[in-house]
């Protein structure tokens, strides 16, 4: 079916797998609601996108991070606003973390 086309096309172009969805609703609605032909639905799939896994420090990069903190007191906050004001001069001493491939 030419929807199945589009849909591939969309894809092959790099758009998103939610952009892809999104024109797939709009056609949904347009079958099912303008031309009345909810047959048709069952030729318009939906894209499904890769889950990715969050990106998570190694134990060593978070060694490294503990132990860029100025002080005792840096070092004990875990949680709040103290955390935020802490972690920011903690990461920016720490210098860039690697990025897993």
């Amino acid at each position: 079916m030419d929807v199945r086309r589009f849909q591939l096309q969309l894809m092959q172009s790099g758009l998103a797998p939610g952009t892809v969805d999104s024109a797939m609703v709009g056609l949904r609605f347009f079958f099912r609601v303008t031309l009345r032909s909810p047959e048709a639905l069952d030729y318009i799939p939906i894209a499904r996108g890769a889950h990715r896994l969050p990106v998570v420090m190694t134990p060593e990069e978070v060694t490294r991070l503990l132990e860029a903190a100025p002080g005792p007191k840096m070092k004990s906050t875990t949680s709040g606003p103290r955390f935020t004001a802490a972690v920011a001069p903690i990461l920016a001493a720490a210098g860039p973390l690697p990025m897993p491939a």
